[in-house]
């Protein structure tokens, strides 16, 4: 995976030292899945190049069609609508998220253990509930957003490697299209 090719952060981040961040970022690479750090994350990541202060929970998203679990030739194309509205009924490979969230949900507590994860449902405003998985790690929180069609990817991808304080992880190649479709264009400033 080539490095992510980005300016030097807007902002320093106000702990790059190993904390919760750090493990829960480590937990998620033992996984050996392909993941893309999203909202809060994201923002931590590209603005501050590690997690800043009030950080409370790590956010990803889990492509299924990435780490193997949706091959149909839909899957295999990402020739997916960049138009159409992402909800609860869409589909891939003819299985529902609902089916997806339940297996990468298996597949992560089959690797870590069932008693810290459970199915969560994720909303991303406006009546756009979407499935995903919450693992419950020491004193953060990790939330797997399964995805089946991916609109940040599609615009601001391809996938590369960046650095969140001294873990790697994966990102969107041109976060700031993905930040300006998630807070707006006030996403550089810090509330």
């Amino acid at each position: 995976m080539e490095l992510c090719n980005w300016p030097t952060p807007i902002l320093p981040s106000h702990n790059l030292i190993y904390d919760d961040t750090s493990k829960a970022l480590e937990l998620i690479n033992s996984l050996n899945v392909t993941y893309i750090l999203t909202y809060g994350s994201l923002l931590a990541a590209y603005r501050h190049g590690g997690p800043f202060r009030g950080l409370t929970d790590l956010d990803v998203v889990y492509p299924v069609w990435l780490n193997g679990m949706a091959t149909c030739k839909d899957a295999k194309s990402y020739n997916f609508p960049k138009s159409k509205k992402v909800n609860s009924t869409w589909t891939l490979c003819g299985e529902s998220r609902k089916t997806y969230v339940m297996k990468v949900l298996r597949m992560i507590g089959n690797k870590i253990g069932f008693k810290k994860i459970r199915s969560h449902p994720i909303s991303l405003g406006s009546n756009n509930e979407l499935g995903g998985v919450r693992i419950e790690y020491e004193h953060f929180r990790i939330d797997f957003v399964v995805s089946t069609f991916d609109i940040d990817l599609a615009i601001a991808g391809p996938i590369c490697k960046c650095m969140y304080g001294n873990i790697s992880a994966l990102s969107y190649a041109r976060p700031s299209i993905a930040l300006q479709r998630m807070y707006g264009p006030q996403w550089k400033v810090p509330d």
